[in-house]
């Protein structure tokens, strides 16, 4: 047994960690720096010398932490290092941790709903004929042993956000998959490859179906199975509401979108229950609208993500700018938030204080967000000037690449953890621009 119990040790490191911190303080305060907008070579070497303060700090701080745990066998510290430097790093937006094993399936459905948008499946059909494979793989064909004793939800005919192996099925993988799948049976096989199987099809539905909650709603890992009262219990104290699975709007629209496109291609397969869940999932994204017209995002910031899902299911079960005063009312809400600029942008205090927080300067992903909201809503059929101003903003945005810059964290999940998803900053520019596009030229036709 090795101990590490040498205090003065324990009492310097830590004095060190207060200074570092310090200075860290020290250089926020006095100087106001914009992550991915450095406008001169003195903001980049100050960026760089907060970088190796905070570098120094971080290592003092996995040093105090070493000194200052007891009993602490050898074997014990090693895995505990590789755990920190897995798990942590260090990058230009700060302090990174690993929190997820990846989000593979849940970008991958959306980067297909993208290039179906774009009108060029002909130039891109080889990957398109990937992603189609990689998705079907990734469904989980059985149940865990036992789910019912571990109090698990059914998993079988699901996806998971990552890969099958991750295992946890969440109800709206699901649905952004399925939706997926189903884009993707309407073009030739020729192309990309087989449409899914009729089994794991309807194995799909019925694995939706089962994620309905009393009310019509839909949730994340689970059916929402007891009182909020339990939350008493929540043993966090970072995260808030933690101990029920609530409804949120995002889910509910990526599951009523999936069933109306399910049930546009088989009109008999549980036929009463598929259209129960898309009257009752309606109903609750409507009631679920704010004053202002918009809704509060549970898993991406904020305002411009939750209105997104929204108005697109709202959109995909019948209703429109001329007869929902629901549709007006987002769409209102979106052109009042628009940057003279022409973009739009919002920041993850929208999230904590549930009031939309304006970035003052366009985000590729809150725009493009925005762009496809408008879409939805049938701005581009009363006048399409506000998306022009804003297809202009994403076009100069575009780096000589092709790729987009990576900007301010726009995942979020707790209102309280913050992240980014890899391939966002792309995707949703490219749905955006791609279904302008297609509704501008379906107009003049």
């Amino acid at each position: 047994m090795v101990e590490s119990d040498n205090y003065d040790d324990y009492v310097k490191l830590k004095n060190e960690n207060e200074k570092l911190k310090k200075n860290l303080e020290k250089l926020l305060t006095t100087n106001t720096i914009v992550i991915g907008n450095l406008e001169n070579d003195h903001d980049m070497a100050l960026k760089n010398e907060m970088l190796r303060e905070e570098n120094k700090r971080l290592k003092l701080e996995k040093e105090h932490l070493k000194t200052g745990l007891n009993k602490f066998t050898k074997g014990q510290y090693l895995q505990s290092e590789l755990l920190m430097n897995t798990m942590m790093n260090m990058d230009i937006s700060g302090i990174g941790f690993l929190v997820y094993d990846g989000n593979p399936t849940w970008e991958t459905s959306f980067i297909v709903q993208a290039y179906c948008s774009t009108g060029l499946i002909n130039e891109i059909d080889s990957t398109l004929r990937k992603a189609h494979e990689f998705i079907k793989s990734s469904q989980i064909r059985e149940n865990h042993p036992d789910y019912k004793t571990y109090y698990r939800h059914k998993s079988k005919g699901s996806w998971t956000l990552s890969t099958a192996d991750n295992g946890w099925s969440v109800s709206d993988c699901t649905a952004e998959a399925l939706k997926a799948l189903l884009l993707l049976s309407n073009i030739s096989p020729d192309l990309v490859g087989e449409p899914i199987e009729g089994q794991s099809l309807y194995d799909a539905v019925d694995c939706l179906l089962s994620y309905v909650n009393n009310d019509g709603t839909f949730s994340t890992y689970e059916c929402k199975r007891t009182t909020p009262l339990l939350e008493v219990l929540n043993p966090s104290e970072s995260f808030k509401n933690i101990v029920v699975d609530y409804p949120s709007v995002e889910c509910t629209s990526s599951v009523l979108q999936a069933l109306i496109m399910f049930r546009d291609l088989d009109h008999g397969y549980r036929k009463e229950e598929i259209r129960n869940c898309i009257e009752s999932a309606s109903k609750f994204i409507e009631k679920e609208q704010r004053e202002d017209g918009s809704w509060f995002g549970s898993w991406g910031i904020c305002f411009t993500y939750g209105t997104f899902f929204a108005i697109k299911g709202l959109a995909v079960s019948g209703r429109t700018y001329e007869n929902s005063d629901t549709i007006r009312k987002a769409c209102s809400f979106l052109l009042s938030k628009q940057l003279h600029t022409g973009g739009w942008g919002e920041t993850y205090l929208s999230s904590e204080t549930e009031e939309y927080v304006d970035a003052s300067r366009p985000h590729a992903v809150n725009t493009a967000w925005a762009m496809l909201t408008l879409v939805y809503g049938g701005q581009v059929e009363r006048d399409p000037a506000p998306l022009y101003k804003a297809a202009k903003v994403l076009i100069n945005m575009q780096l000589e690449s092709g790729d987009f810059p990576q900007q301010e964290h726009i995942g979020c999940f707790n209102s309280s953890l913050y992240f980014n998803y890899g391939n966002h900053r792309n995707l949703y520019p490219i749905w955006a621009l791609g279904e302008f596009r297609q509704r501008l030229l379906a107009r003049k036709k």
